[in-house]
């Protein structure tokens, strides 16, 4: 029969193993919601006078690229022919002096933005910090009992 210090030693070992798989699913949280997110060929429909929506805010100008359909050509190819509102997240297309882009045709947009500010990310960072002091704090107060 393993003595006191040993049945202590892997019993903290067995809660520091789930504290580390319970701290994964945090971290992973917050690193996909905080930072640059890149978003590849999201479909919106183009609409005359009228800005559409992106799922992206505060969006990097030079990382956005507009694809629309040829359909004389049968490929997607790229445009310029829109106004980017970078920081509510919408686009404008100019259907009316288009040669590409059709009112009501889909388009593609790609394109980065940034999640979170510079302070709300630093914050965000300190989450999975948080749990794990919880995770572990709990796990020591359990162990000075079993003493």
């Amino acid at each position: 029969m393993p003595s006191k210090t040993a049945r202590m030693v892997m019993t903290l070992g067995v809660f520091a193993a789930i504290g580390v798989i319970m701290l994964t699913p945090v971290v992973t949280a917050v690193n996909a919601n905080t930072g640059t997110v890149s978003v590849t060929d999201e479909t919106v429909t183009a609409q005359t006078d009228e800005r559409v929506d992106l799922r992206g805010y505060d969006i990097d100008p030079a990382s956005v690229t507009v694809e629309a359909y040829n359909d004389s050509s049968g490929s997607w190819e790229m445009t310029t022919e829109y106004t980017l509102y970078d920081q509510p997240g919408e686009i404008q297309f100019d259907v009316q002096n288009s040669t590409l882009i059709d009112d009501g045709e889909e388009v593609r947009v790609t394109y980065d933005y940034q999640a979170t500010g510079e302070l709300t990310a630093l914050v965000a960072g300190f989450i999975p910090v948080g749990v794990g002091l919880f995770i572990f704090v709990g796990i020591a107060r359990r162990v000075e009992t079993m003493m």
